[in-house]
């Protein structure tokens, strides 16, 4: 019986404490919709802020919430907002608001969408970059590696750095040679551009755009900028008042001993182009039989572009016979030795070669003129813009390979001045 009484007792005190709990719960609940029910709608999705030049363009996805009819966002520790309408349709909407003077550096704006009757969506917020003159300030134009004349110099070739990730383009603006006007757009990922028709002593204006980041609104530009030039010069023919024997001992392949002392080796640059001034290279100790060198010091340097060769022509016996030249090499050096064995050479192009226009065996009333003439020779384009003074030529052939003689008349270049 008094184990009854307990049981009794526990489910009465169990009973009154639902009860209490079930009237606590009925206050909490009315202190709510006692002035109506709290609606929240959907808030602002996916927002994207685009940085501009003091300005702005944030953007959000307005889903499927049907409620919406305004927004309102601030920024500026909301001591700045904007509010406006929204129209909402059966897809999804992009909503875009421009926010203009806007000071540079990072903003956070706060977005609130709202229905007809007040209620308001929970806050949403994004953080993005405005740009203005500090950025404008810290941008320079693309950096030139490096600049040369190609195309015989008609054309400009312009190497440069790798261009800065915030780089889009550079403009490069320059009169050609027929006095108009040419833009040339320069992309950022290009490293090389060259620039047709280039004056000879002209300049070039560059100005490069920059993109702040992938999503900015605004491109900005660094003023244009005038690129000077080195003046190409004009081709030359080379003074041979400035050339001289560079005083290499004969070595090797390398021999400029005279068979006689009206045959000497400065004969080759005393500018008489027939039999009344030749050098002739032949030694009774020292038959110099091809492979042959020898050198002249051009006074200068220049980039050489071509070359003239006389041969003996005054008679059939030395014109495409005997000691002249029929195949030959050029090389150019800055090294200016004594010593042969010190000496680095670069050769122009490979291997020239002497043709008789006849083809004949023989030698033809034509094929004189021509030799008398002289024949012509073209080096490649200078790769590197760089000028030698010294010039080497090289026999590998000669008309009559029994012969024991190398005889040139003159030898004549062209070039530019460095």
């Amino acid at each position: 019986m008094k184990n009854n009484r307990i049981s009794f007792l526990i489910a009465l005190f169990v009973l009154m404490g639902f009860l209490f709990s079930c009237k606590e719960m009925d206050y909490t609940y009315r202190q709510f919709v006692e002035d109506g029910e709290t609606v929240y709608i959907s808030k602002a999705d996916s927002i994207v802020v685009r940085g501009g030049n003091q300005r702005a363009e944030v953007s959000w996805l307005l889903l499927s919430d049907p409620k919406v009819t305004k927004y309102k966002m601030y920024w500026n520790n909301r001591k700045d907002s904007v509010e406006g309408s929204i129209q909402k349709t059966e897809k999804v909407d992009t909503i875009k608001v421009m926010v203009n003077n806007l000071a540079e550096g990072v903003h956070e704006f706060e977005i609130f969408l709202y229905d007809k009757l007040g209620n308001t969506s929970i806050r949403s917020s994004k953080v993005g970059r405005v740009y203005g003159q500090r950025f404008q300030s810290s941008l320079y134009n693309r950096v030139i590696r490096s600049m040369k004349r190609v195309n015989a110099r008609k054309d400009l070739d312009i190497l440069w750095l790798a261009a800065d990730n915030e780089i889009v383009y550079s403009d490069i603006k320059y009169n050609n040679v027929d006095g108009e006007e040419v833009t040339v757009k320069l992309k950022a990922q290009e490293e090389t551009l060259v620039l047709p028709g280039f004056t000879l002593d002209g300049d070039f204006y560059i100005r490069t755009a920059f993109l702040p980041d992938t999503l900015a609104l605004d491109t900005f530009y660094v003023d244009f900028e005038r690129v000077e030039v080195p003046p190409a010069g004009v081709e030359i023919r080379l003074d041979k008042s400035l050339w001289k024997n560079p005083g290499i001992g004969n070595k090797g392949e390398y021999y400029t001993t005279a068979r006689a002392a009206g045959t000497a080796f400065e004969k080759i640059w005393d500018g008489i182009e027939d039999q009344n001034g030749y050098y002739r290279m032949s030694d009774a100790a020292a038959v110099p039989s091809p492979p042959s060198s020898f050198a002249i010091d051009l006074g200068a340097k220049y980039i050489l572009t071509k070359m003239r060769l006389h041969t003996l022509a005054h008679s059939t016996i030395w014109a495409y016979n005997n000691g002249a030249p029929k195949k030959f090499e050029v090389y150019v050096s800055n090294t200016g030795s004594s010593n042969w064995d010190d000496w680095v050479w670069v050769q122009l192009g490979g291997e020239f070669e002497v043709i008789k226009p006849s083809g004949s065996s023989g030698v033809t009333d034509d094929d004189m003129a021509f030799a008398q003439a002289g024949h012509d020779f073209t080096f490649p384009e200078s790769e590197d813009e760089v000028g030698y003074r010294y010039v080497r030529f090289r026999t590998m052939e000669t008309w009559k390979e029994t012969s024991k003689d190398i005889t040139i008349a003159e030898l004549t270049f062209w070039g530019y001045e460095k």
